[in-house]
């Protein structure tokens, strides 16, 4: 067939003119010639992509990325206030009484003593001085009887040293009683019954008075015993 390039009208082969419009077929046949490649490359290709089977492709597993959107993860506790209240011990003052004695510090700790105890200390003290006085009177007579005489010395040397070493074992006795030593005062007690038990034979009253208010200051009176005892004045 051939076909008119001016207006589209296909006619036979043979003619030489168009039937419709009249134009020349032979012009257009050339024409025709040149168009129809090109046509038939363009039809071709859509030929070509219709007659395909089609092939349908395999399902594409496309995979999602895998975002970890978990949710983060927030304490949201309630803040915890340690409001706890102060604690008062509510219950009586509890009285530590202090602590006599030696301490770590190095100091020596000593509650006040009693009347009654300084007492005993004043009067010992007194007898430590008198019985060192007397051995010193006693060993001067000694050297003057020894010189006068030519005898009799040596027994009031004999005297005078035992009335000086009672006197010094009376001021060691003393010093310990000033520290509250109970063995101290459980010795002292003994030796003032004793010289109780001398005076009632005179009688001396000066020996009773003096040694009947130490046997009851170290002996009887609370206040004194406790602090020989270790137990604290309230």
């Amino acid at each position: 067939m051939a076909f008119c390039t001016t207006c589209g009208t296909d006619n036979t082969d043979t003619s030489t003119f168009c039937g419709n419009c009249g134009a020349k077929m032979e012009a257009q046949s050339s024409k025709a010639m040149d168009t129809q490649p090109s046509k038939a490359m363009d039809t071709q290709p859509s030929k070509a992509m219709d007659t395909q089977p089609y092939q349908e492709e395999p399902p594409h597993h496309q995979e999602q990325p895998q975002y970890q959107q978990g949710q983060p993860q927030y304490q949201q506790g309630q803040p915890q206030y340690q409001q706890g209240q102060p604690q008062y011990q509510q219950g009586q003052p509890q009285y530590q009484p202090p602590q006599y004695g030696y301490q770590p510090g190095g100091m020596d700790i000593k509650p006040p003593r009693t009347g009654w105890l300084t007492y005993v200390l004043v009067v010992n003290w007194i007898g430590v001085g008198a019985a060192i006085l007397f051995g010193i009177l006693f060993l001067g007579l000694a050297s003057e009887f020894e010189s006068t005489f030519g005898a009799g010395g040596g027994i009031l040397s004999a005297i005078a040293i035992i009335i000086i070493l009672s006197g010094l074992l009376l001021a060691s006795l003393t010093v310990h009683l000033n520290r509250y030593s109970n063995t101290a005062r459980i010795i002292s007690l003994i030796l003032q019954v004793l010289a109780v038990l001398g005076a009632l034979n005179g009688p001396n009253i000066f020996t009773l008075v003096i040694s009947g208010l130490q046997i009851y200051a170290l002996g009887f009176h609370k206040e004194t015993v406790n602090l020989f005892k270790g137990v604290p004045q309230y």
